[in-house]
């Protein structure tokens, strides 16, 4: 067994060794100092590069909880969300546990941060889907409104298209009639 004491290391160094196992002709073990390394520069490395992952972690947990929300919301999803609100409904027991289980359903889809604010189902239910089920709505009425407006461009953009066409039309028919007139005189 080798003696470590003679390599204990003060908290105060700025420098700390690196030790490696070497052998001796008769085979016993021995360390051999073989590497400084700064510390407190190694230290401000690791949190530097601890932090750009959290960054990195929280636009990746960010962007991967709009894109779960965008995915859930179409018409049919809403309506069915819909649905699972207890809003003044006589239910008997088994339909009751079976919206509660959808809606645990729901609550598991949702992003980490809205779990952690409705940690009751109960809150979730009351607060949080009927909020949720407005801005969807909302949210699909407004880009039904984009596109229809889109469409309405193109159509616009088509008519102008098709007038330009006319007028270009009727002008080379007055210029073909104006050469044909001009070589018959």
């Amino acid at each position: 067994m080798i003696d470590l004491s003679k390599f204990d290391i003060n908290a105060n160094d700025e420098y700390r060794p690196v030790y490696s196992k070497r052998y001796k002709k008769n085979g016993e073990e021995y360390l051999i100092e073989t590497d400084k390394i700064n510390i407190i520069e190694d230290m401000t490395e690791k949190q530097l590069e601890i932090e750009r992952i959290k960054e990195i972690y929280n636009n990746q947990e960010r962007l991967k909880a709009e894109e779960l929300i965008d995915n859930l919301t179409d018409e049919e999803y809403i309506a069915s969300l819909e649905e699972l609100e207890l809003k003044n409904q006589e239910l008997d027991t088994y339909e009751y546990l079976n919206k509660m289980e959808d809606i645990k359903e729901v609550y598991n889809l949702m992003p980490e941060d809205i779990r952690i604010k409705y940690k009751n189902l109960a809150n979730f239910q009351k607060e949080f889907l009927p909020k949720f089920i407005e801005e969807r709505k909302e949210y699909i009425n407004k880009i039904k409104e984009n596109e229809i407006q889109e469409q309405q461009i193109k159509i616009k953009e088509q008519e102008n298209i098709a007038k330009k066409l006319e007028e270009q039309t009727k002008m080379l028919e007055e210029l073909q009639a104006k050469m044909n007139g001009g070589e018959n005189v």
